[in-house]
């Protein structure tokens, strides 16, 4: 199944003199490392939304975390596999395994697995419908400019290539175009654009024109300048310190979202879901176990200190019976202080983020945030 996105490479770095981070451990140290490198290192260098750490080894080749692979062979096509397999759960794709999905062949992309296929599932385009509906594919609408992309240029493939001012395809499909001209990839007399989100009707649209909405109260709307089709960069409030107070001092602001247990709780068991009792994460969450933990660690789950229990497992109360994620979980129920109190465990596989997790940037503690396995002051 294809799902018309388009990917495009816009950096590649190579490390010759020596590793930018160590590489020693656990996959999940590793992941933690090459996270916090990226945060410090590659984003005030170059404007991203998805980072992969391809690392040779020479045992067979195992894929690890989400956003980390472990690759020891140069078989393009398994090697493709992998990418769009990780790429896969940044769009909100869980695994196939399990669950009815339709394949045109006998495992596709997101079969836990290396499949080396280049076909996508039905639950696969299900689970990406999901993301979308639930705002959650801002990625895809961050166009990056002709000279941030990595490709060869090619008038006709209707992808603005460097050097190119447009490219309405092929000579069919121009011929519906009033703005760009065929073959030669330039704009016709007249037209000052013919693509993006501040372009009409071959004329850019005037400066102060929202062509972004606000999606969240961490997040700022933004403009079009009145001398460019495309859309200015998505901004974050404070985007260059992550921090910023929300929801009236209760929680802070993080990659432009407001991270508070009731949205989380929300995302997994409906907009009637909110935050368990303090006590409910102090007591669960120092179990160790799958349903109650800070994070995995050495091959085994991490079981929080009390002072840390609410950057642990999310805990949620108020459910429904149902969740409205897009794969059924395990639950389990706590009894606390005459109620219950609800975690998940979304067996997701160790490459995948647990979604079940308290997400990072949320304030767990007072001057405390989640910060990747654990919460720090």
């Amino acid at each position: 199944m294809q799902l018309n996105i388009r990917v495009v490479l816009v950096g590649l770095e190579i490390w010759t003199q020596q590793n930018q981070i160590s590489t020693d451990g656990a996959a999940g140290e590793v992941l933690n490392r090459f996270t916090q490198w990226r945060e410090k290192e590659l984003v005030p260098r170059r404007r991203h939304d998805s980072a992969q750490l391809i690392l040779s080894v020479h045992t067979h080749t195992l894929l690890l975390f989400c956003l980390l692979l472990h690759f020891n062979n140069n078989l393009v096509v398994s090697f493709a596999s992998i990418v769009a397999h990780e790429l896969g759960h940044n769009l909100g794709m869980n695994h196939d395994d399990g669950r009815q999905c339709t394949c045109p062949t006998g495992a596709c992309i997101m079969n836990s697995g290396a499949t080396g296929s280049k076909n996508f599932s039905s639950c696969s385009a299900d689970d990406f419908e999901k993301m979308i509906l639930l705002t959650g594919g801002a990625c895809l609408l961050n166009v990056p400019r002709p000279d941030e992309a990595y490709s060869a240029p090619y008038c006709g493939n209707r992808l603005v290539d460097f050097g190119e001012e447009c490219d309405c395809g092929s000579e069919k499909e121009c011929e519906e175009d009033p703005c760009c001209e065929y073959r030669t990839c330039k704009l016709k007399s007249g037209a000052q654009c013919a693509y993006g989100e501040c372009c009409s009707n071959c004329q850019f649209l005037p400066g102060g024109t929202v062509c972004r909405a606000s999606t969240d109260e961490c997040d700022l709307p933004e403009f079009c300048n009145g001398s460019s089709s495309l859309c200015q960069s998505d901004v974050f409030i404070q985007v260059r310190s992550n921090g910023q107070s929300c929801r009236n001092q209760e929680a802070y602001c993080y990659n432009g979202k407001c991270q508070h247990y009731d949205s989380q709780c929300q995302a997994i068991f409906g907009d009637k879901a909110k935050a368990a009792p303090e006590l409910c994460f102090k007591e669960v969450n120092s179990k160790g176990d799958r349903f109650g933990n800070c994070g995995y660690l050495n091959n085994g789950f991490k079981k929080c200190e009390s002072r840390n229990a609410m950057c642990g497992k999310l805990q949620c109360s108020n459910v429904q019976a149902k969740t409205v994620f897009g794969i059924e979980p395990s639950i389990i129920s706590t009894p606390i202080a005459g109620g219950k109190c609800y975690g998940v465990d979304f067996m997701l596989g160790s490459d995948v983020p647990d979604p079940g997790m308290v997400n990072e940037g949320t304030k767990c503690g007072e001057n405390k945030v989640r910060r990747r396995e654990e919460g720090r002051g």
